[in-house]
Parts: C-alpha cells; sequence; structure tokens
C-alpha cells in the first residue's frame, strides 16, 4: 500500500500540470501546487505495471483528505485520522499519522516534496505529447529517485509516468482524471457498515 499511496501522490502532482500552460518545468511546478490545493475534488483512475505484474487503482483527494481503493485494500484520511484497510487480513489499521508519514501518501504533501528533492527539466518529445522529467537531488533520501511524465498536447492531461521506485522501473497508465465538486468528510472516514467483520487495531 505504502508503494500504491507514493506512486499515485505523483499522479496526482501530473493531474496539476494538466492545468498549465507554462514552459519551465519549475514553473509548471509553482503552479501545480496552487492548482491542485484549489480544486474542489480531483479523481483519477490508473493501471501500475512492472516486469512481473500489474494492478489497477482509484483516487480521490479533496483538500488535505483522500481516499484510494486498489484490490489489495484502501485508505481513507480526514484531515487527522488515517485508515488503511488490507483486503488479505480483513484488518484496518486506525492512527494519526505524523506529517513525515503523510507526506509519504498524501498528495498534497508529496508535492512539496517534489519541489524540495527533485530537478526538474522539459523533455523533447514525440508529436502529441510533452514530458517532464524528475531526478532525485543527490544527497537526498528518497524511495522514487527518478520519473518521467508524457502529456497529451491536445488535452494537456498525463498518458504514462515512468519511475524508478527503490532502483525498479514502474510504468503508470493514467486511464482517466477528473475534477469534481466538494464532497463531505464521510467520503474520507472508514465507514465499519460497508466492512462487517472486519477487525479494528487502534494504533493512536
Amino acid at each position: 500500500m505504502k508503494i500504491l499511496n507514493q506512486i499515485t501522490a505523483l499522479l496526482f502532482l501530473v493531474i496539476a500540470f494538466s492545468m498549465s500552460g507554462k514552459e519551465t518545468a519549475n514553473e509548471v511546478v509553482d503552479l501545480a501546487v496552487s492548482k491542485i490545493r484549489s480544486a474542489p475534488s480531483v479523481s483519477a483512475k490508473f493501471t501500475i505495471s512492472s516486469s512481473s505484474n500489474s494492478t489497477t487503482g482509484e483516487i480521490t483527494v479533496s483538500g488535505k483528505r483522500f481516499y484510494l481503493t486498489s484490490p489489495v485494500g484502501s485508505t481513507w484520511y480526514d484531515g487527522q485520522t488515517l485508515w488503511s484497510y488490507s483486503a488479505d487480513t480483513k484488518e484496518v489499521n486506525i492512527s494519526e499519522p505524523t506529517t513525515e508519514e503523510v507526506a509519504e501518501i498524501n498528495p498534497f504533501a508529496f508535492i512539496t516534496t517534489l519541489q524540495q528533492n527533485y530537478s526538474k527539466r522539459l523533455l523533447k518529445s514525440a508529436a502529441g505529447t510533452k514530458c517532464v522529467e524528475f531526478v532525485l537531488n543527490k544527497g537526498k533520501m528518497l524511495n522514487i529517485t527518478k520519473a518521467v511524465v508524457t502529456f497529451s498536447s491536445s488535452t494537456m492531461f498525463p498518458s504514462k509516468i515512468n519511475l524508478i521506485l527503490d532502483g525498479k522501473p514502474l510504468t503508470v497508465t493514467v486511464n482517466s482524471i477528473k475534477s469534481g465538486k466538494t464532497l463531505p468528510d464521510s467520503s474520507f472516514r472508514f465507514n465499519r457498515n460497508l466492512f462487517p467483520g472486519v477487525e479494528l487495531i487502534d494504533l493512536r
């Protein structure tokens, strides 16, 4: 779940890029932060592929809150409390994560990490696309060391993300991205009625 959350965090940085017409990578990143913070909500469906397997996922973000779901489980965060459900164990871990812990899974916090710890440049790209490359700065210890994001020139939505995570290549194919309306707090909180029989493990 941690790896999936980190990848989706990068994905939501990409969503913000799609709103930008700036020519330099640094200007795009600066604009990305303000765009994603001002959106009522943003949702994305995606497929993550490696050399050995693939999985699908969906994420919805609104302010500091988010909801992530995949075949292996789901995560809810309402800005204070985090619920992490494992489909394998039928358990839900409840915690109140630190700022550092939230930064590993919260798209907003991770965008700030990307701003501070990665060098960025625009790449030459094939007709009909635009590409931005992120390379981890020397001396920084983060799981994603490099990423190349491909955009459609006609829509400026991302179509693919190629990245190096923990030394291994992964590809994220974006199936759909859309902005949405303001969502209630309940959308970002675990509802036990929808998961009968699960065990709650309170780590607070």
